[in-house]
């Protein structure tokens, strides 16, 4: 093998992994040392990381009343209303860590509204969704049923927020049902009708659902992420999406055996695959088609597979290699550093790069962190016998009070 292919495929073919040898191997005698010095503190760690996340994640009424709010907004932009024609074509939908399982408590919700017609009166996606967006401003300031909901200015006109960035959005905050809802309404103006978000949400649930140790993970690393600032796309780091495809990244191509398979290549039909060839019908409750091949199975608890993360992209060479989430492997990048994105990811479906928030300095930032956070784990390995098996309590681990800054 040259050095331009650094990686291999698994033995394990039918999951249509790559594992990234190089730095998966150059961490694996460490991870196995810690983890063999540190198993009971590791052990504690994996439990209290599964208590937090069943302690904080969105509960089903909370859901419940997102759902409503979508229901409700469907109804009025497919309706006519005030002389002002609806949108009887139009399908609203929610994404984001709503519908995945990562959502926490009081958290916001993505609303997106699909307006396949759109472009028949507009010349670019870009103006059409500008447009759409401000039209939905009109009618819902005009809605009785929302004009009860949503929070208001002091005049008492509805409090709706518009904001013309790269995908225009409305910001408004309900209350339904007890529960105060932050939401981002978008619009979708392609004539597929097709919603990436949506559909890389539908991805995302299912690898959610696939083990019981990927949501408490994800949830504890996008926590420390945010404590840490590294969740901070507004400063030149990583937004939420992206963080969720790094852990799923390691957990499919940093491991051996790999403890996630590459959904997108098993069940092509099931999953959308391109911008262009999509499912028509999705629904979050189903299963799989048909069961996913039996593997080697990957038993580190959750405690190791953070240990694993930190040290797997703490080693990662960011400069020369880009991650493919669709094709389960990394990639050279085909381009000079000084002209490519510090984070070259390509999306497991619409093939952007989720990575482009991050800025040069902004990785030095998070390798700093990644580094401290991984001395403090040898460091406990290191101990004498008999304070050994301990680590720092879950709120420093969490990078509360901004840990490891």
């Amino acid at each position: 093998m040259n050095d331009t292919t650094p990686f291999v495929v698994c033995p394990e073919h039918h999951w249509y992994i790559k594992r990234n040898r190089v730095t998966a191997d150059r961490i694996c005698h460490d991870c196995k040392d810690v983890s063999s010095r540190l198993e009971v503190a590791l052990e504690k760690f994996s439990d209290e990381m599964e208590d937090y996340y069943f302690a904080n994640v969105q509960t089903s009424e909370e859901f419940a009343a997102k759902m409503k709010l979508r229901n409700m907004l469907e109804k009025i932009l497919q309706n006519s209303s005030h002389g002002r024609d609806g949108w009887p074509k139009s399908v609203v939908v929610i994404t984001g860590s709503s519908v995945t399982g990562l959502a926490s408590k009081n958290s916001d919700v993505d609303i997106c509204v699909a307006i396949p017609d759109a472009l028949a009166h507009f010349n670019s996606e870009i103006v059409a969704a500008r447009t759409c967006v401000k039209i939905m401003e009109y009618r819902l300031a005009d809605d009785e049923e929302f004009y009860n909901l949503v929070v208001k200015e002091k005049s008492g006109k509805p409090k709706l927020q518009f904001v013309d960035a790269s995908i225009p959005v409305l910001k408004f905050t309900v209350l339904i049902d007890g529960f105060t809802i932050e939401c981002d309404l978008s619009t979708a103006c392609n004539r597929e009708g097709f919603i990436s978000s949506f559909h890389n949400s539908f991805l995302l649930r299912h690898y959610v659902k696939f083990d019981r140790r990927v949501a408490p993970l994800c949830f504890f690393i996008k926590k420390w992420a945010k404590n840490l600032e590294i969740y901070n796309p507004v400063e030149g780091r990583l937004n939420s999406y992206c963080l969720t495809l790094l852990v799923l990244h390691y957990l499919q191509c940093g491991l051996d055996p790999p403890l996630l398979p590459n959904f997108i290549q098993i069940y092509p039909s099931f999953f959308a695959s391109t911008e262009q060839e999509f499912p028509q019908v999705v629904d979050f409750d189903a299963s799989l088609p048909w069961p996913v091949d039996d593997e080697p199975y990957n038993s580190l608890s959750m405690g190791q597979l953070f240990y694993g993360f930190i040290s797997y992209y703490n080693e990662f060479d960011f400069k020369a290699m880009s991650i493919d989430m669709k094709n389960a492997c990394i990639n050279r990048k085909r381009v000079s550093n000084d002209r490519c994105r510090v984070l070259d990811i390509i999306d497991p479906i619409d093939r952007h790069n989720p990575g482009r928030t991050l800025r040069r300095e902004g990785l030095e930032y998070i390798q700093g962190i990644l580094g401290s956070v991984r001395e403090v784990f040898r460091n406990a390995a290191l101990n004498d016998d008999d304070v050994r098996d301990s680590l720092p309590p879950f709120n420093a681990l969490l990078g509360e009070n901004q840990a490891f800054c």
